[in-house]
């Protein structure tokens, strides 16, 4: 088994590094479209790191329950369930089914020079269509992120939820 890395993939590994940058300052475009002020909405690398961690912390707890449930490949799954807005940005839910290829073809693009390109867009095309109970909690734990950002009172800070 060799254990360097090739420069080529390496090269994969950074390209692919350098793309995401922008979700850090990308805007979700669903809270602004709901009525959220620009600098309150939350960044695509904000809500992908939320959804990563929740999953995370369900994956886990199923498992602990006795569930076959695969917490890497939810953790994996998780994280690159919106990578592809790192070249797209956020398509609002309005037009999700028409941009749902965009948003695939984008993904393959940016892990495309990556030696597991293959098992990476297996894993985002299992994601989008359900076809596994790691997909599924991947899918809960998102839906629960957004609604958990659209009840949360836009002035909250710790004192006053502290007080409460």
């Amino acid at each position: 088994m060799d254990s360097t890395i090739q420069d080529k993939e390496l090269d994969g590994v950074l390209k692919a590094f350098v793309s995401l940058q922008p979700m850090k300052e990308l805007k979700r475009q669903g809270a602004i479209y709901y009525g959220e002020r620009m600098m309150e909405a939350d960044t695509i690398a904000g809500h992908s790191f939320t959804v990563a961690s929740l999953a995370w912390l369900l994956a886990r707890s199923l498992r602990q329950k006795g569930w076959n449930i695969d917490v890497e490949k939810v953790l994996g799954m998780a994280l690159c369930h919106d990578m592809g807005e790192a070249l797209t940005g956020d398509i609002g839910t309005a037009i999700k089914p028409a941009e749902w290829n965009v948003e695939q073809l984008a993904f393959g693009c940016l892990v495309s020079e990556l030696p597991d390109s293959a098992a990476l867009i297996a894993l985002h095309e299992d994601y989008e269509e359900l076809r596994t109970p790691e997909a599924g909690v991947v899918k809960v734990a998102d839906g629960l992120v957004v609604v958990q950002f659209g009840l949360q009172p836009s002035k909250s800070t710790i004192s006053s939820i502290s007080q409460t």
